[in-house]
């Protein structure tokens, strides 16, 4: 029995950045942490994580160099913060991967939290 898809995450205004690709980046970035929940529910997080990988490295390699590069083009002053807080999800994400291929299915929650935090 599939249970009803309860969103763990809404996008509400006061997320918006004002700038319209990034802000449907980051819609996306709330769809796929809405879809891990949805399966982690449906008793299939373990098994989704390899789809949620590939989403979020594919999101992430994207959507990272396309905010910095924004941000090299405003001149914006919280850049290095902002790239180090960037790098720190990849190398997260590399080692949840990892984990992940070394057969611990376990990490769904632990990614669930970290997705979640990376808004």
């Amino acid at each position: 029995m599939a249970t009803v898809a309860m969103k763990i995450l809404e996008w509400a205004p006061e997320y918006a950045l004002d700038i319209p690709e990034i802000d449907r980046e980051h819609q996306d970035w709330f769809e796929v942490i809405n879809r891990l929940h949805a399966a982690m529910l449906d008793g299939k997080g373990p098994a989704y994580l390899r789809t949620v990988f590939a989403e979020v490295a594919k999101f992430s390699f994207a959507h990272f160099a396309h905010e910095e590069e924004l941000m090299v083009a405003a001149n914006y002053p919280g850049y290095w913060d902002h790239v180090q807080r960037h790098n720190e999800l990849r190398e997260t994400g590399r080692a949840f991967l990892k984990r992940f291929e070394n057969g611990e299915f376990t990490v769904s929650i632990e990614v669930m939290q970290v997705l979640s935090r990376a808004i």
